[in-house]
């Protein structure tokens, strides 16, 4: 026997995609009840160890995301944070040039020497 295209009518059959479980389930018992003890437990313990396996695979799939976000939300921190550095060093840099530090250290009665006890700190 030939098989049929599929179409759009044969699809809308109500029984044309659905298994019936009892139909199914008679078969399985029957071959199931054949295997001996050690067949089953052989069986399940596949079954058993394929599940653990796939619990664990999400398991660590879950924590790698959950790593990943940290980095990345670490990362735009270090990122803001050296910005700010940048920002802070360069708005020192247009008081020295610019001499308004002197400036103001003149009108306060202060003198300004060879600034030799000044000591930048820098990353």
């Amino acid at each position: 026997m030939a098989r049929q295209p599929l179409d759009v009518r044969m699809a809308a059959r109500s029984e044309s995609f659905r298994i019936r479980l009892n139909s199914i389930s008679p078969a399985l018992r029957g071959r199931f009840s054949k295997f001996s003890t050690i067949e089953k437990v052989f069986y399940i313990s596949i079954a058993s160890a394929a599940i653990l396996m796939a619990v664990a695979i999400v398991f660590v799939r879950m924590k790698t995301l959950e790593i990943t976000t940290a980095t990345n939300q670490m990362r735009l921190e270090m990122a803001t944070t050296q910005t700010q550095i940048t920002q802070y060093n360069q708005q020192l840099q247009d008081l020295e040039s610019s001499g308004k530090v002197g400036t103001v250290a003149t009108k306060s009665g202060m003198s300004i020497s060879g600034a030799t006890n000044v000591v930048k700190s820098s990353k």
